[in-house]
């Protein structure tokens, strides 16, 4: 038995050491599930989910602002830019500027003040083809959106589902591009 003390053997001697790097092994495991399941509560399915309760939450109130008097500058049809508060934080914002050919809507629905979803489009009048105009009388037809889900604002979005092509909006190069709007809608609804 003596013998057998003093060979090295695969478990612990000492069941303090054992003790410890048990603990570690139990932290990268808990840490490690806390990770994945934090990952996946933010699915899209799950941001959608959150989308539509901020849309039927009947508590919400809706503060509209022209855009002229946020921007010191008109389009050629106006535009609107509405905040939905709801127990004190901002919900959601929309972002409308109608211009001669179409126009541009932004939404940004929020968690904690924090953006989940961006929806971005580009929406385009029709041609009438026998006056060879625009026909302002017939419904928008959208030709660009972006769906960009976000599960951290600080991070990259986990996904953007894309339609059509912009033809004369600006790219966005990231969700940080989308701040000015968060900042619009915090300065408005302090004022």
């Amino acid at each position: 038995a003596d013998k057998d003390a003093s060979l090295p053997h695969a478990t612990c001697l000492n069941q303090d050491r054992c003790q410890q790097a048990m603990k570690k092994i139990l932290t990268i495991i808990t840490l490690t599930l806390t990770l994945n399941l934090y990952c996946q509560e933010l699915s899209t399915s799950d941001i959608q989910e959150m989308v539509n309760l901020i849309d039927s939450d009947s508590n919400m109130t809706k503060l509209e602002v022209d855009t002229a008097k946020i921007y010191n500058q008109t389009t050629d049809g106006n535009g609107t830019f509405i905040v939905w508060k709801s127990d004190n934080k901002i919900k959601k914002l929309t972002q409308n500027i109608f211009l001669s050919y179409g126009a541009l809507e932004t939404e940004i629905y929020l968690i904690d003040e924090k953006p989940i979803l961006i929806i971005d489009k580009e929406l385009h009048y029709q041609f009438n083809s026998l006056n060879t105009e625009i026909d302002y009388e017939k419904d928008l037809i959208k030709v660009f959106e972006d769906k960009i889900y976000c599960s951290d604002w600080d991070l990259d979005p986990i996904k953007v589902e894309t339609i059509g092509n912009r033809e004369l909006s600006e790219k966005i190069c990231g969700i940080s591009d989308y701040s000015n709007l968060l900042d619009q809608a915090k300065k408005i609804t302090v004022e």
